[in-house]
Formats: structure tokens, sequence, C-alpha cells
């Protein structure tokens, strides 16, 4: 009986050193298992903070690019500012360059024609007052001969003269190109 007893109190105590174990065992799976779990999320958890950080580290690149190209297009386009600033400045100094070398030109060129056309106009009433003092002398001649001879003939004749010589004087001037104006007056004069 007492052989029994300790028998069965062995098979027990082995039994519950045997479900011990097992439940140790258990506890070291599910301890195993919650290892596993956690260094999965760890893991997974590292893995998306490398995406999050390339991620980042993309952007930054991405947003440096685009402030340098940003910058080249607004270096580029001042460039193109200053260059058309600079063909515009040149080109009002070419005009107002023309414009003074033309104006300087008109004065020269109506300063001529006016010396030009004072000397015509010198010219001509000088050889108008020629002409007039010839045919006064001769006028006076012919008021001579008519006092001093008396001779009507004569007087006709040396009137005659006088008459062509003033024609042929008006032709030549005329020819010449003495303007009309400075000829009315010996056109009008008469001979007695």
């Amino acid at each position: 009986e007492e052989a029994h007893e300790k028998e069965k109190r062995r098979v027990e105590k082995e039994a519950e050193v045997e479900r011990m174990r097992n439940a140790q065992k258990r506890m070291a799976d599910v301890q195993s298992e919650l290892d596993a779990l956690r260094m999965k999320r760890a893991d997974e958890e590292a893995e998306r903070a490398w995406r999050r950080k390339e991620k980042a580290e993309a952007e930054r690149l991405r947003a440096v690019h685009s402030q340098l190209s940003e910058a080249r297009e607004a270096q580029k386009e001042e460039k193109e500012r200053r260059m058309i600033e600079a063909t515009l400045l040149e080109k009002e100094e070419f005009d107002y360059t023309l414009k003074v070398q033309a104006e300087q030109e008109a004065r020269e060129a109506a300063a001529l024609s006016a010396k030009k056309s004072a000397q015509n106009q010198y010219k001509e009433e000088l050889q108008a007052q020629i002409v007039m003092n010839a045919v006064a002398r001769k006028e006076n001649r012919l008021q001579f001969l008519n006092e001093g001879r008396g001779a009507a003939a004569d007087a006709l004749a040396e009137k005659a003269k006088l008459e062509a010589i003033k024609t042929r004087k008006l032709t030549e001037l005329k020819a010449s190109g003495v303007s009309d104006k400075y000829l009315v007056d010996l056109q009008r004069k008469t001979f007695t």
C-alpha cells in the first residue's frame, strides 16, 4: 500500500513537472513569438523610417534643384534684360548722333544757300547798276548832242541806238539769270 502510494506521488510529481515544462515551453514559445513579432515590427519601423528619410532627402534634393533652376532662369532673364537695355541705349545714342549730325548739315546747307543767294543778289544788282550807268552816260551824251548841235536827226539816231543798247543789255542780263525784279527800272527807262 505504501509503495503504491509512493509510486502514485512519483507519477503525479513527474506529471506536474511535465506540465510545468510544457507550460514553460509554451511560455518560451509565446515569448519567442513575441520577440519575433517585436523584431518584425522593429524591422518594419526601421524600413519605414529609412523610407521616410529617403523620401525627405529626395524632396530636399528636388527643392534644391528647383531653387537652382529658378536661380539660373532668373539670372538668364536678368542677363537678357540688361542686354536689351544696353541695345536700346546704344540705339538711342546712335539716333541722337544721327539727329545732331543731320541738324548740323541742315544748318550748314542753309548757311551756304543763304550765302550763295546773297552773292547772286549782289551780282545781279551790280550788273543792273552797271547797265543803268552805261545807259545814263549814253543819255547824257545824247542830250549833249541835242543841245550842242541842235540836230534832230542825230538825236533820233542816238536815241534809237540807246534803245537798241537797252534791249540788248536786257536780253543779256535775262540770259545770264538776272531776276526780272532787278531789271524793272531799266525796262521803264525812256530816252528823250
